[in-house]
This record gives structure tokens, C-alpha cells and sequence, in this order.
């Protein structure tokens, strides 16, 4: 923002599966020598079940965990076998099998 001269900086696809990221760039607007928060992965895991639990609570749990398919993916970016993890994300229809791919995740990671 200090080399361009620019006021806003524009968010997207980024902040699918990193809620952090807020957090981050204002920590970094704040102080760019003081080292950002990385969530550990059983946290990232943690947050992502109690996101699509509420909108399994506000939609339903069919059109919640198709919407969820392509937020559960973000989640599981950058971590071991995520491709994998990934591709079974596209197919979870009820919660157990997010409660279980969650548990993979884990087992994985």
C-alpha cells in the first residue's frame, strides 16, 4: 500500500477456508516485523466443522454440505494429501462424512 499508493486492497477466493486472513493482513498493517498467526491444523478442522454446522443448522444439511463442498476444500489447502482430501471433500451429503473427512485430515496431516 506504501509503493502503490493504493487505499483498499480487494479480498477474495483467498479467505475461503482462512478466516485468518483479516486477522493477518491487520496484524501485518499493524507491526511487519511481528511474526503472523498460522493456525495449527486440528484448529483450521475445528473452525471449518462449527462454519458448515452452522449452515447445516440455517439451510439444512443437503444444501448446506453442497455449498460446503467448495469451502471445505480451502481448509484443507497447503496440507499433506490435500489433493486427495480435496476430491473426497466434493462428495460429502451428510455431516458424518464431513465429521469423517475431518478425522482423515487429521490422520494425514
Amino acid at each position: 500500500m506504501d509503493i502503490t499508493g493504493c487505499d483498499f486492497v480487494m479480498i477474495g477466493r483467498a479467505t475461503l477456508g482462512n478466516p485468518w486472513l483479516f486477522a493477518q493482513i491487520n496484524s501485518y498493517l499493524k507491526n511487519p516485523e511481528e511474526p503472523l498467526y498460522f493456525p495449527a491444523l486440528e484448529e483450521k478442522l475445528d473452525v471449518m466443522l462449527e462454519h458448515i454446522n452452522a449452515m447445516v443448522t440455517y439451510k439444512g444439511e443437503h444444501t448446506a454440505l453442497l455449498q460446503a463442498r467448495k469451502l471445505v476444500t480451502g481448509y484443507f489447502k497447503g496440507i499433506r494429501g490435500a489433493a486427495e482430501l480435496r476430491n473426497e471433500a466434493g462428495r460429502i451429503s451428510t455431516t458424518e462424512d464431513l465429521y469423517a473427512l475431518r478425522q482423515k485430515a487429521l490422520s494425514m496431516g
